[in-house]
């Protein structure tokens, strides 16, 4: 696979470096990319298409999540931190 050379940022490399990717690693990642993006809009979009393609990409399962859920998980990702 190749890599976006723009993705190879501490975070990216960090997260680069797991394998086999989990659905929690994914999880994750996705939680500290809302964390950094820059965009006042447009975050949860931007870090579902990651999701999305991380899970397509390390063969997880696609899930489908509603806005309501995705505050409470990322609750509990900062809480378990």
């Amino acid at each position: 696979m190749a890599r976006n050379v723009r993705s190879e940022t501490l975070l990216g490399k960090k997260y680069n470096n797991i394998e086999p990717k989990t659905l929690e690693d994914i999880i994750g990642f996705h939680h500290d990319v809302e964390l950094i993006h820059p965009f006042q809009d447009g975050n949860g979009r931007v870090g579902r298409l990651i999701m999305f393609k991380e899970c397509l990409e390390n063969i997880v399962v696609p899930f489908i999540i509603n806005r309501f859920e995705i505050v409470l998980l990322l609750g509990d990702a900062r809480i378990e931190k």
